[in-house]
């Protein structure tokens, strides 16, 4: 394939979600423009092509409780509010129900150690702040 016919020159048009007649409206108009080669004559911006994909329905809610704490696949022995044992993270039937289930933790926060940058914007702060009470002084 030879690009020597191509034209370089770009243009920008207006998504044809703006446009009620097209298939690609939806309940408001867009008001997104596309930087597109000279030789395109329609185009959908990503906001409308990605109105008329449908959500997956296979996403993950990391945030609903399991009984289990973070990291009990990797605990000797976890046993679940249920009564399942389990050993580095592998069922153990034959002990179900034997033992008590494993207390709950609740995980604090990491304290973050500051950095130098930090420091140098604590240091700058401490500065316009003496300088400020200096010049409302006199």
């Amino acid at each position: 394939m030879e690009l020597k016919n191509m034209s370089t020159s770009m243009k920008r048009l207006a998504c044809e979600g703006n446009n009620p007649l097209s298939k690609y409206y939806h309940t408001d108009p867009c008001d997104q423009y596309v930087k597109v080669a000279d030789n395109v004559v329609k185009v959908i911006c990503w906001k409308c092509t990605s109105k008329g994909v449908p959500a997956p329905n296979n996403i993950n809610k990391s945030n609903a409780a399991s009984g289990f704490l973070r990291g009990w696949k990797f605990m000797k022995e976890f046993v679940h509010q249920n009564g399942t044992v389990y050993h580095k993270g592998v069922e153990q039937p034959s002990l179900h129900g034997t033992l008590e289930p494993t207390p709950f933790k609740k995980i604090k926060p990491r304290k973050i150690k500051p950095t130098l940058d930090d420091k140098i914007q604590e240091e700058y702060n401490k500065k316009l702040k003496t300088k400020k009470s200096k010049s409302k002084k006199s």
